[in-house]
């Protein structure tokens, strides 16, 4: 697991500039709701997340450098393909741990939210979640 720490300086500059800019953020977000529900599907595969995230980072890292650079072709440059695999890993790891805290429970679809919703209730608890039923036949005051 890769912490911010373990990123080089290039890597935390286009991760602050990829989550401050509402399209990349908006795209990443996207990527992160997929791969919720591609966990909750069972699915999911931990060597491949980092190639989702590959697409905003790129994105990310050309827009930098078109905004900052005197070129925009020096992209790769100014972000060489470790900074970017590292950063790819940072943003899979971070992923990880927001959906196993439950984080993208609420975007998943319908038919997923219920199994995750156990899931997590399950590991906050320790053991299985517990379901209570509602008593229908209480009358209203009235």
């Amino acid at each position: 697991m890769s912490s911010r720490k373990d990123l080089s300086p290039e890597s935390v500059e286009l991760q602050i500039y990829i989550d401050n800019d509402r399209r990349l953020y908006d795209q990443k977000f996207a990527i992160q709701k997929n791969l919720a529900t591609k966990f909750a599907r069972g699915i999911y595969s931990h060597t491949l997340a980092p190639q989702a995230f590959a697409h905003v980072i790129e994105r990310g890292a050309r827009e930098y450098a078109k905004e900052f650079g005197s070129s925009e072709k020096e992209w790769n440059r100014i972000f060489s393909k470790k900074d970017r695999d590292d950063l790819a890993g940072y943003f899979t790891d971070e992923f990880e741990i927001e959906n196993k805290l439950g984080s993208f429970d609420h975007v998943l679809p319908k038919k997923y939210q219920v199994a995750a919703t156990k899931k997590t209730a399950a590991k906050r608890s320790g053991g299985g979640a517990k379901v209570h039923k509602v008593n229908k036949s209480r009358t209203r005051a009235r």
